[in-house]
């Protein structure tokens, strides 16, 4: 099926490439949450400095503790919803 990976990085010190942090959490993925990473059709990279003002429209309980608890953060979302793009 489909697989969509959405992974956000929040910082307030290391700014990392969004580039660079795409391939490790892939390739850990691989074998634990699908076979091949032939899978996924969409990849969404983005990052957020926390030392200015963010507006996180919605964040899951999750989320929203893991920002109160952390300065830097990686947070990855899966989908396997069908979506016209994936068509």
């Amino acid at each position: 099926m489909p697989l969509e990976v959405t992974i956000t990085t929040y910082f307030t010190a290391l700014q990392r490439d969004v580039d660079n942090v795409i391939k490790p959490i892939l390739d850990g993925m691989k074998g634990a949450i699908y076979v091949d990473d032939a899978e996924i059709y969409k990849v969404t990279s983005q990052r957020y400095n926390l030392n200015v003002p963010v507006v996180i429209e919605g964040p899951s309980l999750l989320l929203a503790q893991a920002l109160n608890a952390n300065d830097e953060l990686v947070y990855v979302e899966l989908s396997w919803e069908l979506s016209e793009e994936s068509l």
